[in-house]
C-alpha cells in the first residue's frame, strides 16, 4: 500500500506576454497540487496586471529585452534554493504534464516516484499541438486544443527532487546520483502553436537573437525558430494531425 504524504512542490516559470495561457496554467497547477512561482520578464500584454490581480507569487526580471535562457535558469535556480521545495519542476508557461493511463494528480505521481526511490521523472514524450482554425485561445487549451505531433524521443527530465545541488542545463534539470523514474504514458503537452503563433514566434526569435548576439546564449538554443518562421504554415488541417481524442485520453 502507498500511503501519501504532503510534499512541497514548486514549479517556477518565467514568462512574457502569457494572458491568453497564464490562467489556464494557473488553474492546471491548483488542480494537481503543485504550487508555482513566476518570473515576469516585463510582460506587455497584461499579464503582470493579471498575476497583481490575483494574487500570485512573482518578481519581474530584466533581461535587456532579450529571451535569454542562461538568465532565466539563474533565476529559476536562485530561487529555487530560497524556496527549498521538496520537488520542483520547471516549464514554460504553455506546458503542462499529464498521465494519459490513469486519473491521477500530478502531486500524487511524483509522491509515488519519493516513495520508490526515484528523485528526478522522465519524460519522453512531448505532444505539440497545434491551431487549425476553430480553437478559441480564451477558452482552456485542454478542452479545444486537440490535433498534435508527438515528439516520442524527447528524453528530458524537467521534475526533480530538489537538492542544492542541482543545476538546470539547457531545457532540463541534473541531478547528483540521478535514479530516474521512467513511465511511457507520461506527457507534456506542449500548447505552443496557437492562433497567435506568427506573431509569437517572430517576437521570441527576435528575443532570442539578442541573447545570441550578446554572446549570452549559444545558438543550438532556439536554434529551430528561423526555420518555423521561414516554413510560415500557421494554420494546419486536423488531418495532418493525431487526434488526442482517438487516445481515449481524459484530459
Amino acid at each position: 500500500m502507498i500511503y501519501f504524504k504532503k510534499m512541497k512542490i514548486v514549479l517556477v516559470q518565467v514568462i512574457y506576454n502569457e494572458i491568453k495561457m497564464l490562467p489556464w496554467k494557473m488553474k492546471w497547477a491548483a488542480e494537481n497540487g503543485i504550487e508555482i512561482f513566476t518570473f515576469d520578464n516585463y510582460s506587455s500584454d497584461g499579464s503582470t496586471e493579471w498575476l497583481e490581480k490575483n494574487g500570485c507569487d512573482f518578481e519581474m526580471l530584466d533581461t535587456g529585452g532579450m529571451f535569454s535562457l542562461r538568465k532565466n535558469n539563474e533565476a529559476i535556480t536562485k530561487k529555487l534554493y530560497q524556496l527549498n521545495p521538496d520537488w520542483c519542476l520547471v516549464a514554460g508557461c504553455d506546458m503542462f504534464y499529464k498521465l494519459l493511463d490513469y486519473d491521477i494528480k500530478l502531486n500524487k505521481f511524483i509522491e509515488i516516484a519519493e516513495q520508490q526511490g526515484y528523485n528526478a521523472i522522465d519524460c519522453s514524450r512531448l505532444f505539440n499541438f497545434y491551431y487549425t482554425g476553430t480553437e478559441n485561445d480564451n477558452k482552456d487549451p485542454r478542452k479545444q486544443y486537440f490535433y498534435y505531433e508527438e515528439k516520442s524521443d524527447w528524453k528530458i527530465s524537467l521534475i526533480a527532487k530538489y537538492d542544492k545541488s542541482l543545476w538546470i542545463d539547457g531545457d532540463q534539470f541534473f541531478v547528483r546520483d540521478r535514479t530516474l523514474f521512467e513511465y511511457p504514458n507520461f506527457v507534456c503537452l506542449h500548447y505552443w502553436h496557437r492562433s497567435d503563433a506568427r506573431e509569437r514566434f517572430i517576437s521570441k526569435w527576435q528575443r532570442r537573437y539578442k541573447s545570441w548576439q550578446a554572446g549570452i546564449d549559444i545558438k543550438s538554443h532556439g536554434g529551430h525558430y528561423p526555420d518555423i518562421i521561414m516554413k510560415d504554415k500557421w494554420i494546419y488541417e486536423p488531418g495532418e494531425l493525431k487526434d488526442i481524442r482517438e487516445l481515449k485520453a481524459k484530459i
